[in-house]
C-alpha cells in the first residue's frame, strides 16, 4: 500500500498568498444582481507549479521549493521567510547588520 501512495501524483501544497474563500459580486441597482459567488475565488492564487510523486513532495518542499518558509540559518537569527526571499534577508542592510550584531553578542 506504502507504494502505491508513494507513486501518486500531487502537486505542491505551498502558496504565496492564502486563497480566498470566496469573492462575492457587489449588489448594484439592478434587481437581478444577487451576491452569489462570481467564480473568481482562485484568480489570485500563485502557488508553486512543481507537480510529482507524494515520495518527491517532502524533498521538494525541504530543499527545492521556492515557497516553503525556512528559517534563517544564521546562528541566533529567527527569522524566517519564504525560500525565494531569504537571499534578500541575508544581502540586506538589516539583515547583515542583525546578523554581525549576533554573531559579536556570543
Amino acid at each position: 500500500l506504502r507504494d502505491i501512495i508513494d507513486k501518486l501524483e500531487v502537486t505542491c501544497p505551498e502558496e504565496v498568498e492564502e486563497r480566498p474563500a470566496k469573492r462575492f459580486k457587489t449588489t448594484g441597482e439592478n434587481e437581478n444582481d444577487s451576491n452569489e459567488d462570481d467564480g473568481t475565488a482562485d484568480n489570485n492564487y500563485s502557488g508553486c507549479d512543481w507537480r510529482g510523486t507524494v515520495s518527491g513532495l517532502k524533498q521538494h518542499i525541504a530543499s527545492e521549493c521556492l515557497l516553503a518558509t525556512i528559517a534563517c540559518g544564521e546562528e541566533g537569527c529567527k527569522h524566517t521567510c519564504q525560500r525565494r526571499d531569504m537571499e534578500a534577508h541575508r544581502s540586506s542592510q538589516q539583515g547583515i547588520m542583525r546578523h554581525m550584531e549576533l554573531k559579536y553578542e556570543q
